[in-house]
């Protein structure tokens, strides 16, 4: 495993701000690791949600650490009493950039679900 670290990310020009993000985001240690499916750990914070959720997910997410199918597939068994519907949307990045109407649809498709 690699030592990451915010001032090894800023010696490879990264902001501070922007490595410590990181961090806070990718350590499995870090308070917002609310998911689990990366350090194994239970969704507590996750599970605390009273509402319906849908989760969407770029097939090719350029910041994903696995593939889309394998976080959606965790999700949707991750809250018994609250499933999480998680869906995969054809899209080459994170912002699913020049996806919009298909977002908007399965956003609107969802609801009608409801």
């Amino acid at each position: 495993m690699v030592n990451v670290t915010v001032s090894s990310l800023a010696a490879l020009g990264v902001s501070e701000r922007t490595a410590q993000r990181w961090l806070s985001l990718y350590t499995p240690e870090s308070v917002e690791e609310i998911f689990g499916y990366a350090s194994g750990a239970e969704p507590t914070t996750l599970r605390k949600a009273k509402v319906p959720l849908l989760a969407l997910f770029a097939s090719d997410d350029q910041y994903a650490d696995r593939p889309a199918r394998h976080i959606a597939d965790w999700l949707a068994g991750a809250c018994p009493k609250n499933p999480i519907d998680a869906r995969i949307i054809a899209a080459d990045d994170h912002g699913f950039s020049g996806k919009a109407s298909t977002v908007a649809r399965a956003i609107r498709l969802w609801a009608q679900e409801l």
